[in-house]
């Protein structure tokens, strides 16, 4: 059981639908997901980012564009992954939930539930992090409300993990880059919890 760890990132999709005029790329800033009362204790998780596309890249009011290419990358601290290979694992798998924030437009929350992963676990076991990743998706249609569209990620994020057949569950909230530092912790982050920014509007 103390081998086990579970991360939350929802999301619920909604149709993508195409559309015209160029788009607004960008990356989050690398985060920390923060992740309490897990089987094995306090988790941090630091280097985490998020990228999408906004198309098209600057909506009038009215207009209907989607996020492309949506997906964050978590970094499993080596303790997780060496433990999981320990009972007997070859690979890392589970699912991510996360909700996307839009401000500007509407819907102004979407979760993006249950993207499932699965990453080998290289033989022998790498002495950094093990990067999973969902496959990128894309999330919409949203309708701009009016200029200045911020696109960002809202906590929590849940992370599950499956181990020896079981699932290890992961509620994490977003802080600045190494607010602690990556592994198992007794402590708390003593910022405030971030709202990561993907993209804004190019007007």
């Amino acid at each position: 059981m103390a081998a086990m760890v579970a991360l939350g990132a929802g999301l619920i999709l909604l149709p993508f639908v195409p559309l015209s005029g160029g788009s607004a790329s960008a990356d989050t800033a690398p985060y920390e997901l923060y992740c309490p009362g897990t089987p094995v204790g306090r988790l941090v998780m630091n280097d985490v980012q998020t990228t999408g596309t906004m198309v098209p890249a600057s909506p009038s009011e009215g207009q209907r564009f989607s996020i492309t290419d949506y997906q964050t990358t978590i970094p499993l601290p080596i303790d997780i992954v060496a433990a999981a290979a320990a009972l007997g694992n070859s690979v890392i798998s589970g699912t991510v939930t996360s909700s996307i924030h839009v401000l500007g437009a509407r819907p102004t929350k979407t979760k993006v539930s249950n993207q499932p992963y699965s990453v080998p676990i290289p033989s022998p076991v790498p002495t950094s992090s093990l990067t999973i990743a969902a496959p990128a998706r894309a999330v919409g249609p949203f309708t701009a409300k009016r200029s200045g569209i911020t696109i960002s990620v809202e906590s929590p994020t849940r992370i599950t993990l499956v181990v020896a057949g079981s699932n290890l569950n992961l509620r994490c909230r977003s802080y600045r880059d190494n607010a602690l530092p990556t592994g198992i912790t007794r402590g708390a982050p003593s910022s405030y919890p971030t709202t990561p920014v993907i993209a804004r509007s190019t007007s």
